[in-house]
C-alpha cells in the first residue's frame, strides 16, 4: 500500500514536472510563434525575438532582443522585456500582465514628406461583439509597465530636408492598459534630450480614438532642434535659443486622418533667442530672455495664444520694402495659391488656401530692447535704430477686428525721446497712434523729404500727435492731428548749401492733416532769420527747394495738356494765425549793380485767417529797416490781392542809401545820402485800385549820373531840386489809380509812372511852383523884359526878380541860368535912340532939364551936319527918327546889350537877395528868332546843379 502510494506520488511529481516543462517550453514557443505574431498582425506590424523564457512558478515571461518592424523598417525594439503574467487568467484565455518591464528599448518615430506618421499605419482592433466578427479579439490587460534607459529616434522632413533627433535615458511608467483601447491608461515619463535637456510627462492615453492628455515639463533644451520636430512649416527660422523652462497641459487626438495637438497653460522661459523670417535676407529678432505664462497652442487649427508674456533685451531688425510693406506683417498674412484652369485638366481643379495662423495674447511687455528698421522704400536705403525702455501690449487676437494695442517709450539712436500708444490692424494694414517726441533730431532723416523739399534741415522737434495710416485706403491713406514745435531750426538749400532760414523756435498749434487738406490753428515763429536772395538770372534762392513744383512748372511751359494738370486735386489749407516775434530778414539782390543788400530786424507781426479760399485776412507787421520804424497793417485776400486789399505802409526816417543800387538802375543816379518817410495807402476793391501815397525825403543827395539803359527818361535831379525846400525836405503826394482786371497791369509800374509824371510836369514848368511857394500870381516870371535897345531893369521886372529870389531862398539846391537875348529889328533902333539920348545928355545935360525947343534945335543941328535939310515945322519925333537913321549900330553892340541885360539881372538877384553868386550862371547870348513886337526878354531857367 505504501509502495502504491509512493508510486502515485512519484507519478504525480513526474506529471507536474512534465507539465511545468511543457509550460516552460510550449508557452514561450506559443508566445513567440503564435500569440505575439498574431497580436502584431492585428496591429499591422511584424514581430520577432531572439529568446523567450517563462518562469512557471512566478509566471514571469522574459523576451530578449525583441523587435517590431513596419515594412521592414524597425519601429520598436528592446534589449530585454520582462512580464509577470497571471497564469490563472491565462488559462481563462485572458492575458493579464501584472507588471511588465522593458530594458533599453528603442522607438523609431518617422514622419514623411506628406506629414504622415509611421504609427498612423498601425491597425487598432475595434471592440465589437463576437457575433459580428470572424476573428475574436484577444483580451489582455497590463496592470503596470515601465521602461528603463529607453531611446526614441525621430526622423522627419521639413522643407524637403531630412530632420533627425534622439531622446535618451527614457524612463516610462504605464498603468492599467487593457485590450479595450477606448479605455484610458496612465503614463509617466522622464527623459533626456540629445542636447542634454530634461523632459517629463504625466498623463492618460486612450488608443481608440487616439487621445493623449497630460502634463509635460522641459528644462534646459536647445529650441532650434525642437522646432525641427514640429509637423508644420513656420514663417520663421530659429538659429539659436535655449529653453530654460517649459510646462504645459497637452492633448493629442486623432481627427479623421490627422492628429490634432493642443497645448494649454503653457509656461515658458527662453534665453538667447535668435529668430529670423524664413525668407532669405528677411528680418531678424534676438531676445535675451522671454517668459510666458498661461499660453496655448493648437494645431492644425493654427492657433497660438501667448497668454502673459515678457521680453527682456530684445534686438529686432526688420525691412520696409519699396511698397512700404513691413516684412514681419506680410509673413503672417493669408497666402492664397490658385491653380490656373486648363482645358487639359479635369473639372475638379480647385483653389488651395493656406490657413492663416491665429495669434493672440492676454498681456505682453518688453523692456530694455533695441529695434532696427531697414527702409528700402527710399534710395539710398535708410536704417533706423531705437532703444525701447518699456513696451506694453494689451490683449490681442490677429483674426479679430481687435487692433494690436501697444504702449511704448524709449529713445532714438539718431537722437530724441518718444512715447507712443498705438493700435495696429494687420489685415488690412492700418495704424492708429498717439505719439510724443522730444528732442527729436531731424538731421538723420534728410532723404525722406528730399524728393519733395530739396533742403537740409537741422534742429530738434517736440511734438504730440494723433495719426492714422491705412495704405490700402486710396482716398484717405493718412490722417494726423496734433501740435508741433521745432527748436533751433535751420534750413539750407541742398545743392548750394546756402542758408535759407533759421530760428529759435517754430511752433504749429492745432494741426489737422488729411490728403489734400491742411488746417493749422496757429503758427508762431520766435526769432526767425530768413535769407532771401535774387540771383542774376531773376531766380530766387528758395526756388530750388521745391523740385516737384519746378518740374510741374516746366511741364506747363512746354505746352503740356491742361487735362493732365487738372487730374491732381488742389490742396485745401487754412491757418488761423501766423505770429512773428523778434524776426530778421536779410535780402540780397544780385540783379542790380552794385548788389543791393537790405535788412529788416526786430520784426513783430501777426497775420490772421489765411486759407486757400479767397477770404479776407488781417495783417499787422512792424520792423526796423535801416534804423527806421516800418509798420504795415490792413486787410487783404492773400491769394488774390487784386480783388480786395486795404493796406497802410508807414515808414519814418529810413536811410535811403540802402536803395542806391535801385536808384542808379531806374533813376539814373545813385543815392549818397538821405532819409525817407512815407505813408502809403493801398486800396483795391473789385479790381479797382485807388492808392494814396505820401512820401517825404530829407537831405537827399544823388551821385553822378549812371549809364543805366533802364533809367527813366526824366529830369530827376531837377524835379527833386525843385521839390526840396530850404530845410532839405521833399514832400510828394503820389495818387495812383489802376484797373487790376487787366492781367498785364502791375502796381509797381503804376507807381513808377505816377512819380515820373510828377517829375516831368515839374521839370517842364518849374515856375508853376512859384504860385504856391512865394505867393506870386504874375505870369512869365521867367522872362525879364527890357525896352528895345535898353538894359535898364524896369520896376515891373524887379517884382519878378524878387519872386525869383524868394524861390531860390526856398530851394537852396537850385541854380539859376540867365540867358541874355537881343532882337536885331527892335534893338538896333533902340540902341540908336539910346545913342542920341546919350549925346544929348553929353551936350546939353540931364534930359529932365532940357526944353523941347533946345532938344529940337540940337536935332536940327545934327541933321544939318549930316547934310539933311530941316525946317521948324518938323516935330521932335520926326527929327528923332531922321537922326536915328543916321546913327550906325555895330553887331557886337547887340551882343554887348544882351550880356549887359543878363549882368543886370544877375547882379540884382545877388545884391537884393543875398544869393550866392555861385548859384547864378550866365549863358551865351542869342538873337531872338521868333520876332515879337514889344519888349525884349532875358530868359531865366531854373535847374539842378
Amino acid at each position: 500500500m505504501i509502495s502504491k502510494t509512493r508510486s502515485i506520488f512519484r507519478g504525480t511529481l513526474v506529471t507536474i514536472a512534465i507539465l511545468l516543462l511543457l509550460i516552460c517550453l510550449i508557452i514561450p514557443w506559443a508566445l513567440n510563434i503564435w500569440l505575439l505574431p498574431t497580436i502584431g498582425e492585428q496591429f499591422g506590424v511584424k514581430y520577432s525575438a531572439s529568446n523567450i523564457w517563462l518562469n512557471p512558478i512566478t509566471g514571469t515571461v522574459t523576451i530578449e532582443k525583441g523587435i517590431i518592424k513596419q515594412q521592414q523598417s524597425p519601429f520598436f525594439k528592446w534589449h530585454e522585456l520582462r512580464a509577470d503574467i497571471s497564469m490563472r487568467q491565462l488559462l481563462n484565455r485572458r492575458i493579464v500582465i501584472e507588471q511588465i518591464a522593458v530594458i533599453e528599448p528603442a522607438l523609431w518615430l518617422q514622419r514623411d514628406k506628406q506629414n504622415v506618421w509611421n504609427f498612423e499605419s498601425l491597425t487598432l482592433p475595434d471592440n465589437k461583439d463576437a457575433e459580428t466578427t470572424d476573428q475574436k479579439t484577444i483580451d489582455f490587460a497590463i496592470q503596470e509597465a515601465f521602461i528603463k534607459d529607453g531611446h526614441i529616434y525621430y526622423g522627419a522632413y521639413q522643407n524637403d530636408a531630412p530632420v533627425n533627433y534622439q531622446l535618451n535615458d527614457i524612463n516610462f511608467l504605464l498603468e492599467n492598459l487593457t485590450s479595450d483601447f477606448s479605455q484610458s491608461f496612465k503614463t509617466k515619463l522622464d527623459l533626456a534630450a540629445a542636447s542634454d535637456g530634461l523632459l517629463s510627462w504625466q498623463g492618460e492615453t486612450a488608443l481608440i480614438p487616439l487621445l493623449v492628455k497630460g502634463e509635460a515639463a522641459i528644462q534646459q533644451i536647445n529650441i532650434p532642434a525642437i522646432l525641427q520636430l514640429l509637423p508644420l512649416t513656420l514663417p520663421v527660422n530659429l538659429k539659436q535659443g535655449e529653453l530654460r523652462e517649459f510646462k504645459t497641459e497637452i492633448e493629442v487626438k486623432k481627427q479623421q486622418k490627422n492628429l490634432a495637438v493642443s497645448l494649454e497653460k503653457i509656461v515658458i522661459g527662453l534665453d538667447k533667442l535668435d529668430l529670423k523670417l524664413a525668407k532669405k535676407e528677411q528680418a531678424k529678432l534676438t531676445v535675451d530672455n522671454f517668459t510666458l505664462n498661461d499660453g496655448s497652442f493648437k494645431w492644425p487649427a493654427n492657433q497660438l495664444n501667448l497668454g502673459k508674456w515678457q521680453i527682456e533685451n530684445i534686438v529686432w531688425r526688420g525691412k520696409l520694402d519699396q511698397q512700404r510693406q513691413l516684412n514681419w506683417v506680410t509673413a503672417f498674412q493669408t497666402k492664397e495659391e490658385t491653380q490656373p484652369k486648363n482645358n487639359t485638366l479635369k473639372d475638379t481643379t480647385k483653389e488651395s488656401t493656406t490657413k492663416l495662423w491665429q495669434i493672440s495674447w492676454h498681456q505682453g511687455a518688453i523692456t530694455n530692447s533695441q529695434l532696427s528698421l531697414n527702409d528700402l522704400s527710399i534710395q539710398p536705403e535708410a536704417n533706423h535704430q531705437l532703444t525701447l525702455a518699456e513696451v506694453s501690449a494689451k490683449a490681442w487676437n490677429n483674426q479679430k477686428k481687435q487692433p494690436l494695442q501697444i504702449n511704448a517709450k524709449g529713445q532714438l539712436a539718431a537722437g530724441g525721446k518718444f512715447k507712443l500708444s498705438s493700435d495696429i490692424h494687420l489685415n488690412p494694414l492700418q495704424l492708429e497712434t498717439e505719439a510724443e517726441l522730444d528732442e527729436f533730431l531731424v538731421d538723420p532723416y534728410q532723404r525722406y523729404w528730399q524728393p519733395f523739399l530739396a533742403a537740409e534741415l537741422q534742429g530738434a522737434i517736440k511734438t504730440k500727435v494723433k495719426a492714422k495710416w491705412q495704405p490700402d485706403n486710396e482716398t484717405e491713406p493718412y490722417q494726423m492731428a496734433g501740435d508741433f514745435q521745432w527748436d533751433n531750426w535751420l534750413l539750407k538749400e541742398t545743392k548750394t548749401n546756402k542758408l535759407i532760414g533759421q530760428g529759435k523756435q517754430l511752433s504749429l498749434q492745432g494741426i489737422s492733416l488729411l490728403p489734400n487738406k491742411l488746417n493749422i490753428t496757429a503758427i508762431a515763429l520766435n526769432s526767425p532769420k530768413v535769407f532771401l536772395q535774387r540771383e542774376p538770372e531773376q531766380q530766387w534762392n528758395f526756388s530750388p527747394l521745391l523740385p516737384q513744383a519746378n518740374k510741374a512748372q516746366a511741364k506747363t511751359n512746354s505746352n503740356q495738356t491742361t487735362s493732365q494738370q487738372n487730374d491732381t486735386k488742389p490742396w485745401e489749407w487754412f491757418i488761423g494765425a501766423i505770429e512773428i516775434k523778434e524776426g530778421d530778414l536779410d535780402f540780397r539782390d544780385e540783379t542790380v549793380t552794385p548788389v543791393a543788400e537790405l535788412n529788416l530786424s526786430k520784426i513783430f507781426g501777426k497775420i490772421k485767417q489765411l486759407s486757400s479760399e479767397e477770404k479776407k485776412s488781417n495783417l499787422q507787421l512792424s520792423a526796423l529797416i535801416a534804423d527806421s520804424d516800418l509798420k504795415i497793417e490792413g486787410e487783404l485776400i492773400p491769394l488774390n490781392p487784386r480783388k480786395l486789399a486795404s493796406i497802410k505802409f508807414a515808414a519814418n526816417n529810413m536811410s535811403l542809401p540802402i536803395f542806391s543800387s535801385y536808384a542808379a538802375k531806374y533813376l539814373g543816379y545813385p543815392i549818397k545820402r538821405g532819409k525817407l518817410g512815407a505813408t502809403l495807402y493801398y486800396n483795391v476793391k473789385d479790381f479797382s485800385l485807388q492808392s494814396d501815397n505820401k512820401v517825404t525825403l530829407n537831405k537827399l543827395k544823388l551821385g553822378n549820373k549812371t549809364a543805366s539803359k533802364e533809367a527813366v527818361d526824366a529830369p530827376v535831379k531837377l524835379a527833386l531840386a525843385l521839390l526840396e525846400d530850404s530845410k532839405g525836405k521833399i514832400a510828394l503826394d503820389v495818387p495812383v489809380k489802376g484797373d487790376f482786371s487787366k492781367p498785364d497791369v502791375k502796381y509797381g509800374q503804376l507807381v513808377v509812372d505816377a512819380v515820373l509824371k510828377i517829375f516831368k510836369s515839374i521839370a517842364a514848368s518849374p515856375f508853376n511852383l512859384l504860385g504856391g511857394l512865394v505867393d506870386f500870381s504874375g505870369t512869365d516870371v521867367n522872362l525879364i523884359k527890357f525896352k528895345p535897345g535898353s538894359y535898364e531893369l524896369p520896376k515891373t521886372e524887379q517884382e519878378k526878380l524878387v519872386a525869383i529870389i524868394k524861390l531860390l531862398n526856398k530851394r537852396p539846391n537850385l541854380i539859376l541860368e540867365v540867358e541874355g537875348q537881343f532882337d536885331t529889328e527892335q534893338d538896333k533902333p533902340g540902341l540908336a535912340q539910346q545913342t542920341i539920348l546919350d549925346n544929348i545928355k553929353k551936350d546939353l545935360g540931364e534930359i529932365e532939364s532940357i526944353s523941347d525947343k533946345q532938344k529940337k534945335r540940337w536935332l536940327m543941328a545934327q541933321l544939318d551936319k549930316e547934310g539933311i535939310i530941316t525946317n521948324d515945322s518938323m516935330t521932335i519925333e520926326f527929327l528923332t527918327r531922321l537922326y536915328t537913321g543916321t546913327v550906325k549900330v555895330k553887331n557886337n553892340s547887340l551882343t554887348s546889350l544882351a550880356k549887359r541885360r543878363a549882368k543886370v539881372v544877375s547882379e540884382y538877384i545877388v545884391r537884393q537877395g543875398n544869393i550866392n553868386k555861385e548859384r547864378i550862371y550866365t549863358l551865351d547870348v542869342k538873337d531872338i528868332k521868333e520876332k515879337v513886337k514889344g519888349d525884349v526878354s532875358t530868359v531865366l531857367t531854373i535847374n539842378a546843379p
